[in-house]
């Protein structure tokens, strides 16, 4: 089976199900038959053309691309933590009733529920109701919120719930929340780029944000707590894997030898949890033979980032891409397509 680990959905009827009381004038699509405008606050959030929503369409690009199989990360921009709590919650409710009943229709796709995280305690309800009672079989995560990063204390219980139903975590913030928005600021380094090389805030963005995404996960713990726990990282490719590897082992054994105080005594060495952090490559990055000689033990996977216009979106060339590469020892191919991501999926 060839694995799409990154495409991007939005239920054409999820809004309709949130009470219009909540979503007030913060909230507007525009429809002009099959296509809308998504606003927020009266600014325009994106376009939605119809292989966002439309799952019968999406399966001549699926197609046309190789894959036989695609994950349906809730889009980016819509979904935001920014909202007001009892709106949030709502979203994230709506959500999940109308990808699981767009599901109901079967075809080849991996529905993934969202949650609101800043309210921990209801995250971990939805979770919960989105995997047994929906039957979805992710959570999709944005990232840090306020003064919380994913590697905090707040979060284990929610750690906690995501290991006892044993559902991959995918993590992927956006790139801008509105369209006229040239960065996230939430991006690590991105407000550096914030003028004249705007585009360099996602294409360092997001693996530096990753790399302190997983520094805390694993110091703090988290890692050991929850052995079970996996993370999906999507968007940045990943050449920077190794490298991040290596720099948290060269510290820690650093730190480790002199005694100083850590949070947890880890009970590996940093670069033996990548085992359980599955990062999607770009079918565009040249050096992945010689990255997977570096990490026989790999955990990458691949991402089209379907129906997405921009760097990261490979579409329908993804395959031929990757395929067009040489210099790939045998089984590969095979372990990024198919072999991880059936791993990080649980299927």
């Amino acid at each position: 089976m060839i694995i799409d680990c990154d495409t991007h959905y939005l239920p054409r009827t999820w809004l309709d199900r949130v009470d219009p009381a909540l979503v007030g004038d913060a909230i507007a699509i525009e429809w002009n038959g099959a296509d809308g405008v998504f606003y927020r606050n009266g600014r325009r959030v994106m376009d939605l053309a119809e292989p966002v929503w439309n799952l019968e369409q999406r399966v001549p690009g699926m197609q046309q691309d190789g894959f036989d199989l695609q994950v349906l990360i809730p889009e980016n921009r819509p979904l935001l933590y920014e909202t007001d709590r009892d709106l949030g919650c709502a979203l994230a409710r709506a959500y999940n009733d109308a990808a699981a009943d767009d599901l109901k229709a079967g075809g080849p796709f991996f529905g993934v529920a969202w949650v609101y995280l800043p309210d921990i305690e209801e995250a971990i309800v939805e979770m919960e109701r989105a995997v047994k009672v929906l039957g979805l079989k992710a959570v999709k995560l944005m990232g840090n919120f306020g003064s919380v990063h994913l590697g905090g204390p707040e979060l284990q219980p929610f750690y906690a719930k995501a290991a006892e139903l044993d559902v991959p975590i995918i993590l992927h913030p956006p790139a801008r929340t509105y369209d006229d928005q040239p960065i996230n600021p939430l991006l690590v380094g991105a407000p550096s780029f914030e003028h004249e090389y705007w585009f360099l805030s996602s294409a360092y963005g997001f693996p530096f944000t990753y790399m302190v995404t997983i520094a805390n996960l694993i110091f703090s713990g988290t890692m050991d707590r929850f052995p079970d726990l996996r993370f999906g990282f999507f968007e940045a490719g990943g050449e920077w894997v190794p490298y991040a590897m290596d720099r948290l082992d060269v510290y820690y054994d650093e730190h480790y030898r002199r005694g100083t105080e850590v949070v947890t005594k880890l009970q590996h060495r940093p670069s033996e949890y990548f085992t359980r952090f599955y990062v999607a490559i770009l079918s565009r990055e040249r050096h992945l033979p010689a990255l997977l000689q570096q990490i026989p033990d790999h955990r990458l996977i691949v991402g089209s980032d379907f129906p997405h216009q921009d760097p990261s979106g490979t579409w329908p060339d993804t395959l031929s891409e990757l395929r067009g590469i040489e210099g790939f020892a045998p089984g590969d191919l095979n372990a990024m397509l198919d072999t991880n991501a059936r791993s990080f999926l649980g299927l």
